[in-house]
């Protein structure tokens, strides 16, 4: 003779299993799945229409990698990317102050770099170039025998990088580095920057 306890459990599990095996109200109200509509082959200029809209694949460029652009809205804003191509970046919006202030930090470390001045012979010697008033941007120039090497390191709220941004052999002209590149592209975003109102 069963107990009162194991009839109510199977009591119990009876009705759990009845309630399960009935369908549930959602989806009996649920109207039945539509066909989907008809598809047909687009046109040549439909397709080229398309594909002109369409965000090509981007490739993950390889090494240290360097972007900025004026922002339309704020005026007065850039837009900054700065990669060490390990995985660590900076990708920020900088005040024209700050990038001023970057423009500023870059022309005198080249100025340096470009001199025998704090030379190191047997070791390198590192030279750090910032503004009191923007510490989370720097430039370092190791001298060592006749070569400069530029690193430059940018820290915002989204992150942190530092790059390799390239060496001179002093007294070369030919050698262009990456980091005269970023010079140029910090003057040339300057300049195509919309105007405040």
């Amino acid at each position: 003779m069963k107990s009162h306890r194991q009839i109510q459990s199977l009591l119990f599990a009876l009705a759990i299993s009845v309630i399960l095996s009935l369908p549930s109200a959602s989806s009996a109200q649920q109207p039945p799945a539509k066909p989907p509509p008809p598809q047909r082959e687009l046109r040549p200029e439909e397709r080229e229409w398309l594909e002109s809209r369409t965000v090509k694949k981007l490739v993950p460029p390889s090494g240290a990698g360097f972007y900025i652009e004026a922002m339309a809205s704020p005026p007065g804003r850039y837009s900054l990317s700065l990669s060490d191509g390990e995985g660590r970046y900076v990708s920020d919006a900088f005040t024209q102050i700050q990038i001023d202030i970057f423009e500023a930090i870059m022309i005198e470390a080249r100025k340096f770099a470009q001199t025998d001045q704090g030379v190191g012979t047997a070791r390198h010697i590192i030279t750090r170039f910032f503004d009191r008033q923007e510490p989370g941007i720097f430039v370092d120039v190791l001298k060592q025998g006749q070569q400069s090497r530029f690193f430059i390191t940018i820290k915002s709220p989204t992150g942190r990088a530092t790059i390799d941004a390239g060496a001179i052999k002093r007294g070369e002209q030919e050698s262009k580095p990456l980091f005269y590149d970023i010079i140029s592209r910090v003057q040339a975003a300057k300049a195509n920057a919309p105007q405040q109102q």
